[in-house]
């Protein structure tokens, strides 16, 4: 009787744990658009060949000058852009060449491209200048601006690299492997950063489309696009708390000229370590934690389930 007792309690406790993997799963596909997967670049591409990277178990991608500008095809922009709700993530895992200049991604438009030149949206990396740089459009008359982010560029050591970016309409905020977020509040007052992207959005990776110079050179793990702003980074970090709160408040002393604007406006950014209000650091379990208890639970799991079967 209590082995039976002990049967149903393991099966039932095994098909809960499966079904919420299965949920969180069916989630992450609807927000998250994998480059290298929609790109083609996991399969036969010029250019482009297999290697190993920061996981092991994982394929990387070496990306060369030669290789073609990787741009999305019309309907995945379209997608891209009927899901978008003001917000945007990336995550990348990669190594850039050192002393090596290159946009990460960029969103462009044919017609602003012809007013202006300058891309709707646009990240890139000087690893010789050991500088990251963010473009974008404000939603005040669209006009161009950009932030400079005071830590440089994550790509600047030359190894391999785990960084995610969340693009929010006041504030930017940087994960770079374990290291404390840094957060960047954009001018305060009204909705300064604007993702409103047009019709005939172009979005590339690696490079900005038709600049032959802005091209990336190294290596690829990981590469998604996020519908949703990252509340955490997407990895495990044991000594590390992410709880970004909208508004978070700024706890940093204000960095002069990270905002460069390029149009009409004027401009100012903070940069702040956000800490959440009233909570003690050691109380509050990081969501990366409890993924890996599920996913040791599933494991367990597993191993029992063939023991006792």
């Amino acid at each position: 009787m209590g082995v039976r007792c002990f049967i149903g309690c393991f099966l039932a406790l095994w098909t809960v744990c499966g079904s919420v993997q299965t949920h969180q799963d069916a989630k992450h596909e609807r927000e998250v658009i994998n480059l290298l997967e929609v790109l083609n670049i996991t399969r036969s591409r010029r250019g482009v060949s297999k290697t190993k990277g920061h996981d092991p178990e994982t394929p990387a991608w070496r990306i060369r000058s030669s290789t073609p500008h990787l741009t999305l095809q019309r309907d995945a922009a379209k997608f891209l852009r009927g899901t978008l709700r003001g917000v945007l993530g990336l995550h990348l895992v990669g190594r850039q060449k050192k002393n090596s200049k290159a946009t990460l991604i960029s969103f462009t438009s044919p017609v602003h491209l012809k007013q202006d030149g300058r891309p709707l949206l646009e990240l890139v990396s000087n690893t010789r200048a050991d500088q990251l740089q963010l473009e974008f459009r404000s939603a005040e008359g669209f006009q161009p601006e950009s932030v400079k982010f005071p830590v440089g560029s994550p790509f600047a050591g030359s190894g391999w690299v785990r960084m995610a970016l969340s693009v929010e309409p006041r504030q930017v905020v940087l994960f770079v492997e374990c290291q404390e977020a840094v957060v960047l509040k954009l001018k305060k007052g009204g909705r300064i950063l604007t993702l409103d992207l047009p019709h005939d959005l172009q979005v590339t990776f690696s490079s900005t489309a038709g600049q032959k110079a802005s091209k990336f050179n190294g290596y690829w793990q990981t590469a998604e696009l996020s519908t949703r702003a990252y509340e955490r980074r997407p990895w495990f970090c044991d000594n590390v708390t992410d709880l970004m709160q909208e508004p978070a408040q700024p706890t940093g002393h204000p960095i002069p000229d990270v905002m460069h604007d390029q149009g009409h406006h004027g401009g100012g950014a903070e940069l702040s370590y956000p800490e959440p209000p009233g909570i003690p650091r050691d109380s509050v379990q990081p969501f990366g934690q409890l993924e890996n208890h599920l996913h040791s639970i599933n494991t367990m799991l597993d191993m029992l389930k063939k023991q006792v079967l």
